[in-house]
Parts: structure tokens; sequence; C-alpha cells
């Protein structure tokens, strides 16, 4: 009975020692293959960082590999061409995938951005013992889908391409641009759409002073209700956006989609607001002048309508300067607000993402 248990105690201390050995020999094989990983990429600050992997993937899913491409610190950090200033360059070695081509603007051959606008500032940066140093961001693309970008630097086993000061100031240049972007081109699309509000809103009171003084003043009398029914909707605009503000709360995971519905509900409401106190200005100004010169307002509205449609070619302009990949849409949104459409006017203005 003693020497079934001395057999057992032996055949499970050999069976431990093997478990062991194999595991240090794993470990051993792993720290080897870490110790010994191969040069990836090269590069410097004053020239360029060849990096090896530029991997983009939709939300949740896997990163894809783009392919190896040359990002330009100098460029990234104080721009100076228009791609450098609209976007992150990527100049890729060969023929990037489809993932870039198709959400990335190209700006000749290999070489594509994509636009600051897009990004949403949150680079991180990430330094992993005997690996590729990288920093990893979110985007929105252009066709509304969320995506996020990992950008892996050049590696060397012995010293480096690139030290973490360097690649902390490429994050942050990325950040910064992101945000200057965005806002930028979120400032302008204000601009545009208080613009084409003030002139569909004028080109109205034409046509009804066009008619002559009795319609116009019957027109005081609409804008008077229309003005206390504002005050309604400005009411419901607020409750909801008391409510979306503890939705917000309350739904960490989606926040960035409520914190755009609830900045989209405060442009509304102070646009509302703005309009509601402009109209009851007017409207006090033609209820205390009720023989007013027909002919004197029509030319009025003239001189005004003509000021807002210099403002709104001027912003398109400065839109286009900035989105120029979503020219289309931009042409589209100019050609809606002159044919008085505003349904298309807004659906286009829309589609540039910001």
């Amino acid at each position: 009975m003693k020497f079934i248990d001395f057999k057992n105690l032996m055949i499970t201390f050999l069976l431990i020692s093997l478990i062991s050995s194999r595991t240090i020999k794993d470990k051993n094989k792993k720290l080897k293959s870490n110790l010994f990983k191969d040069d990836e990429g090269s590069g410097s600050w004053e020239t360029f960082y060849d990096c090896p992997r530029i991997n983009i993937r939709e939300l949740n899913k896997n990163y894809i590999s783009q392919g190896s491409a040359k990002i330009y610190g100098e460029l990234i950090e104080k721009p100076i061409t228009t791609e450098d200033k609209l976007g992150l360059v990527f100049d890729f070695n060969s023929t990037p995938g489809d993932v870039i081509k198709n959400i990335g603007t190209l700006v000749s051959g290999n070489k594509y951005y994509i636009p600051y606008r897009n990004f949403n500032g949150n680079f991180i940066y990430t330094n992993p013992s005997q690996a590729n140093k990288y920093i990893e961001g979110s985007f929105i693309s252009d066709d509304a889908k969320h995506y996020e970008i990992k950008i892996e630097f050049p590696f060397k086993k012995v010293g480096r391409f690139i030290n973490d000061t360097d690649s902390k100031r490429i994050m942050n240049a990325i950040n910064n641009y992101s945000t200057i972007q965005r806002n930028l081109v979120n400032g302008i699309k204000g601009n545009i759409q208080g613009e084409a509000t003030k002139f569909f809103f004028n080109k109205k009171l034409l046509e009804v002073a066009e008619k002559g003084s009795d319609e116009f003043k019957k027109l005081i009398g609409e804008r008077r209700q229309n003005v206390e029914k504002s005050l309604n909707e400005i009411n419901e605009l607020q409750n909801n956006y008391n409510s979306l503000s503890q939705e917000i709360k309350k739904a960490e995971e989606t926040i960035y989609e409520k914190k755009k519905s609830l900045e989209d509900l405060n442009n509304r409401i102070n646009s509302k607001s703005k309009r509601r106190d402009e109209d009851l200005k007017l409207i006090e100004e033609d209820e205390k002048n009720q023989s007013f010169d027909i002919a004197k307002k029509k030319a009025e509205l003239h001189n005004v309508i003509n000021g807002h449609e210099e403002k709104l070619l001027k912003h398109f302009k400065e839109l286009n300067d900035n989105a120029p990949v979503r020219e289309k849409e931009i042409q589209a949104a100019k050609g809606a607000y002159q044919s008085l459409d505003k349904t298309k006017f807004n659906e286009n203005l829309k589609k540039i993402v910001s």
C-alpha cells in the first residue's frame, strides 16, 4: 500500500516537472521572439516616419491594415500645404487597402488624407514593451460610419526611430487640428444656416409685399400668431433638451450621438429664440406704423435679401475651402437655397460631417 502511494507520488511529481518545463520554455521562446523582433519601418522627425501599418476598423470590428505609409511629423505639427491643413496625410508605399480608398480623400498617387473635421480629437498614445509604439483614435466618415484608426510607428530593436516626446507631439497636433477644423466647419455651417433662415424669411415678406399693403398688414397679424406659437415650440424643445440631458448621464455608451443631438437641440432653441426676438421687434415696428410706404418696404427687403445672399456666397466658399471633398453636397445646398427649397438645403448641409 505504501509502495503504491509512493509510485503515485512520483508520477505526479514527474507530470508537474514536465508542465513547468514546457511553460518555462514557452515563456523563454516568447521573450526571445520579442527580444529579436526585426526592425520595422524607419525615419526621423526631420524627414518622415515610415509606419509599418495603418490599421482601420469599423466600430466593434477587427482592424484591417491599409498598408505601410509615411507620415510627416513636422507637417502634421506645422502644416504648409492645403492637404496638410485639411487632414491627416498618409503617403502609402504601395496601393493602400480598400477602406482608406473609400473613406479617405485622394491627393495624388497613393497619397490620401482623412479630414480633421471627421476626427473626434480623442487620440491616445501607447508605448508597449518590445513592440511598436502607436496612437489610436476614432472618426466619423462622410457616409456617417464610425471608425477607429491605429497608427503603428516604426520599431527599432536597438535604440529607437521615434521617442515618446515626438509621438505625443504628433498625437497632440492631430487632436488639436481636429478640434480646430471641426469648430471651423461647424461655425461656417452655422453661418450658412442662419443667413439662409433670414433669406427665406425676407423672401416670403417680399412676395407678400409685392401683392400690396393690405396683404402685408394681414401677414403682420399672422406673424404675431406664429411668434406666440413659437414660444410653445421653444418650451417643448427645452423639455426635450432637459430630458436628453438626463438620458446622457444614464447612457455613457451612446454619449457621442446624444451629445450631437443635444447640440442640435441647443442650436435650434437659440436659433428659434433669436428669430422670435428679431421677428417680434419687426412686428412691433410695423404695428406702430400701419400707414407705411409699401414701395419703400419692398426696397428695404430687396436690400436685406441682397445682404444675406452676399454673406451666404462668402460662407459657401469658406465651406468649400474647408471641405472640398463634399463640393457636390455644398453646391446642392447652395442651389437649394437659391431655389427656396428648404428641405434639400438642410438635407445637403447635414451631409457635410463635422
